[in-house]
């Protein structure tokens, strides 16, 4: 078994400490026996597209987003064909809003890659702090950390990654999971404190790809822990 993941833009996107995310996929593959293969694409290096299982997107400023947006979009046949395939695409904190429809970033609306019916606008209220979601799809809580100023509008039939029952939004939904697509305004980073949403994305790379989805047990005691004390801290049962 192989996954390959593409780390798109860290020379812009690096704002989110997103190689703490690769390092949690990796580790939970190889203490598992699955190889997986990280390459790194700076903002004008050619994706292969068809050498990927997984695309990793990450968080940088305001500009940045309209930049990487841009970019991403000349490449939208590319981008549809590969989620056709079964790729999968991790976009977390300020590259979540490019996945959907439209995104509002320095006073302007953007186009998005419409992988999502939604749309993102501009909240003059800042959110930021410490975040729990119940998540229906991995019937766990998921914890992380926030830090933005938009505001998501979901279409119907959308499958939000979590309901906010801890942090600014609380009673509203946040971010996006799909068999192709883990999407949060979330980060911290999200994964090492989270080990079943880094492993419902190993399992969905590995079926997507042909591959038994079925994920040995390993042991997760320091991830939990990590994830217990937030839910501790923050009086959540």
């Amino acid at each position: 078994m192989e996954i390959k993941l593409a780390h798109l833009y860290p020379d812009i996107l690096n704002l989110s400490a997103d190689k703490g995310n690769i390092l949690a996929i990796r580790q939970r593959c190889e203490k598992r026996g699955i190889s997986f293969l990280t390459k790194t694409y700076g903002i004008d290096d050619e994706i292969d597209f068809e050498n990927t299982n997984i695309i990793l997107i990450g968080g940088g400023c305001e500009k940045d987003k309209i930049t990487v947006s841009k970019k991403l979009m000349e490449m939208k046949e590319k981008i549809d064909k590969y989620i056709a395939d079964g790729g999968l695409i991790i976009a977390v904190s300020s590259s979540y809003p490019i996945i959907g429809k439209e995104f509002e970033a320095e006073g302007e609306i953007h186009k998005g890659l419409s992988l999502v019916d939604m749309t993102t606008t501009y909240d003059r209220k800042r959110k930021t702090g410490n975040v729990v979601l119940k998540s229906h799809t991995l019937n766990h809580t998921i914890v992380a950390f926030e830090n933005h100023n938009d505001k998501t509008t979901f279409g119907e039939g959308v499958m939000p990654l979590g309901e906010v029952i801890y942090g600014a939004n609380k009673g509203q939904m946040e971010g996006v999971i799909t068999e192709n697509i883990v999407a949060t305004h979330l980060h911290g980073p999200i994964l090492p404190k989270n080990p079943l949403l880094t492993d419902y994305i190993i399992a969905q790379a590995l079926k997507n790809n042909g591959e038994s989805s079925e994920l040995t047990h390993i042991d997760s005691h320091f991830e939990e822990n990590a994830h217990n004390y937030i839910l501790k801290t923050l009086k959540i049962s």
